[in-house]
């Protein structure tokens, strides 16, 4: 069945037209004011784009760190290398700290090993980034030491006894006598008379240390063998 419109029917027709007109106008505006604030946007935050938008980069976290170990306390400093749209960070150092600075320092003071995560997030979304016993600090290697017996004769067996603190893994020892050894705890036989200084030198992940201890190890000649001759009584011995 066909619809015929009459000249009574043009009118309204006309104003629907306009009112479309209108429509895609206003939403053009729109769009116009949308498209301006996001570019106030991405220049408030250095110039980075939207998600979403032709260009737009992921976010992706990303750090590194200098130095990883050494004796305590330590002091690292980390540096921010995450790509995509960011404006926030959160570090946790792995002992209980964390910091929302970009490139922030930590100090461990205590001994151990440690796990630093990064998060971030931003316009180019959020992602977060975690180096899992990556970092390690050892107690400063503090020399030690002591001996038994002091003194005695020659041929004296002398049992030195490593008494250090922190972390060390290398022992070196000299006697005084031009002799010396890299044992842990060793023992030391003496044959010449004199008194000796002993020195040890110890080094590690702790860092080194060494110990002097002057006139530390003495030793004395043996005394003489004992007179074994047998004396018969006079009365026994011959005139002749």
């Amino acid at each position: 069945m066909q619809r015929w419109v009459g000249p009574g029917c043009v009118l309204p027709v006309l104003r629907r037209l306009s009112g479309h007109r209108a429509g895609r106008e206003h939403r053009r505006a729109v769009g116009r004011r949308v498209a301006l604030r996001l570019r106030e946007a991405r220049r408030d935050v250095g110039g980075w784009d939207a998600p979403g938008l032709s260009g737009q980069e992921s976010a992706v976290a990303g750090f590194s760190a200098d130095p990883i170990q050494g004796p305590t306390p330590l002091e690292v400093q980390r540096r921010d290398e995450s790509t995509g749209g960011i404006h926030t960070w959160w570090w946790q150092s792995g002992d209980g700290g964390g910091s929302s600075e970009r490139h922030p320092a930590h100090t461990y003071t205590t001994s151990g090993v440690y796990t630093v995560t990064l998060s971030m997030s931003g316009l180019g979304g959020t992602d977060t980034v975690t180096r899992t016993n990556r970092f390690a600090t050892y107690a400063a290697a503090v020399a030690g030491f002591s001996r038994d017996p002091r003194s005695g004769p020659a041929l004296l067996a002398v049992q030195f006894t490593d008494e250090s603190t922190g972390d060390s893994n290398t022992w070196a020892w000299d006697f005084g006598n031009g002799s010396g050894s890299s044992d842990h705890h060793p023992v030391h036989t003496s044959t010449i008379a004199g008194t000796y200084t002993v020195t040890r030198v110890i080094g590690g992940p702790g860092g080194s240390d060494n110990e002097v201890k002057r006139n530390y190890m003495s030793v004395h000649e043996p005394p003489p063998p004992a007179d074994r001759r047998m004396y018969l009584p006079e009365i026994f011995r011959s005139p002749w």
